[in-house]
């Protein structure tokens, strides 16, 4: 038996595979130390998500105020922000200079003695230098710069570790924007025999405090037409008052050869950025 294992210590390829094993056990031995040792900090890692990235796997802490009962605090990590926001378009338009804002939520339970918790961008974030974060609510994060964590403590409280995870959140819906103006045709239906010309009148109406200048343009919409009436604005633009009106005429003309035809019209105002308006005529061609 002895002979046999130091016939075996005596090969070489025996020796190697023996030093292999002793490096692989010592590694897996580090790791299980520094994973205990990572496990035992205060602050465990944020969580990863789509667009939002930790920048180091526990948090620091470091006193940056003190006075009136409570002393203010900051999550850091060692030569970086805490969290890292990433644009989408990083690797195409690493330089643009447009930021992108995106919806992230934060999920935490502050520990007793704890009053806020905020996000902080010490340079170039156009998000604000502050963020008040509540847990499940949405804040918008820029991908310009990076965020640390401030939290304020009663003056008694020691700092003590606890959880922020991230998840995705929902852009708000966008709210409608109210009509500035709006257009009315009178009258909504014209019958022209071919070879004859009819008008309608659009009056354009101020809707609470906008004023400005207006201007219109039209489109139609008729199944298996051919040659069709001849469309004029005149005038073309018209400037508004605020709760005031103004008008403009449109006429239609048609060439003596011209077949019978119903023909929709859209008659649109538009002006200032604000959103357009419409109406409706109904062209009968006999």
């Amino acid at each position: 038996m002895r002979a046999g294992i130091k016939g075996l210590l005596q090969k070489k390829w025996f020796l190697a595979l023996l030093i292999l094993a002793l490096i692989l056990e010592s590694s897996l031995l580090i790791i299980i130390l520094v994973e205990s040792y990572l496990g035992n900090q205060n602050f465990p890692a944020v969580s990863i998500i789509r667009y939002a990235e930790p920048q180091c796997p526990t948090l620091s802490v470091t006193t940056i105020a003190t006075g009136g009962g409570n002393h203010t605090v900051e999550f850091s990590c060692s030569g970086n922000y805490a969290l890292k926001i990433f644009p989408l378009d990083t690797l195409t338009c690493f330089m643009c200079r447009d930021p992108q804002y995106f919806p992230l939520v934060p999920i935490f339970t502050l520990p007793r003695g704890y009053l806020t918790l905020s996000l902080t961008c010490p340079v170039n974030c156009l998000a604000g230098q502050t963020i008040p974060l509540k847990s499940g609510n949405t804040v918008y994060l820029s991908s310009w710069g990076g965020y640390d964590y401030i939290a304020v403590l009663n003056s008694s409280t020691r700092p003590i570790g606890f959880t922020v995870s991230w998840r995705n959140g929902q852009y708000a819906p966008p709210r409608p924007t109210p009509p500035a103006f709006k257009l009315s045709a009178s009258p909504t239906q014209l019958s022209i025999p071919k070879g004859q010309s009819a008008t309608s009148t659009i009056t354009v109406t101020s809707l609470g405090t906008f004023g400005g200048m207006i201007n219109f343009t039209w489109q139609s919409s008729c199944n298996h037409c051919g040659l069709t009436p001849t469309v004029t604005i005149s005038p073309a633009s018209v400037f508004l008052k605020p709760g005031g009106s103004n008008y403009t005429v449109v006429t239609f003309a048609t060439d003596p050869s011209i077949s019978p035809a119903t023909i929709r019209y859209s008659v649109y105002g538009y002006g200032g950025r604000v959103p357009d308006s419409s109406a409706n005529i109904d062209l009968v061609v006999t």
